[in-house]
């Protein structure tokens, strides 16, 4: 099983400083737009955006349902179902796609 790139998302308010904060830890900025930004070191990455309501775990290019089914299986608490992300709903470009 490929669990993906992992990325921990943040709701942020003040972006800016934020950004600062992870900046001082020593993350570099990937990406950077008006309603989030993408810091990352390494392995670590770390997204901050403005239009989440609470923060969240985002496992890119990973088989998320087959994750969760798995979890399940096991025995794990299954308090939320994963969901589809779509960009398009909060006006978002990335890499020049809605």
């Amino acid at each position: 099983m490929f669990p993906g790139q992992f990325t921990l998302c943040l709701k942020a308010i003040d972006t800016e400083g934020m950004r600062r904060f992870y900046e001082a830890l020593g993350l570099k900025v990937h990406i950077d737009q008006p309603t989030h930004v993408l810091l990352n070191n390494g392995d670590v990455n770390i997204a901050l955006m403005t239009f989440l309501e609470e923060p969240c775990l985002n496992f890119r290019g990973a088989e998320v349902f087959q994750i969760h089914e798995q979890f399940v299986t096991a025995g794990l608490d299954g308090q939320n179902t994963p969901r589809r992300y779509r960009g398009a709903q909060y006006n978002i470009t990335v890499d020049g796609m809605n």
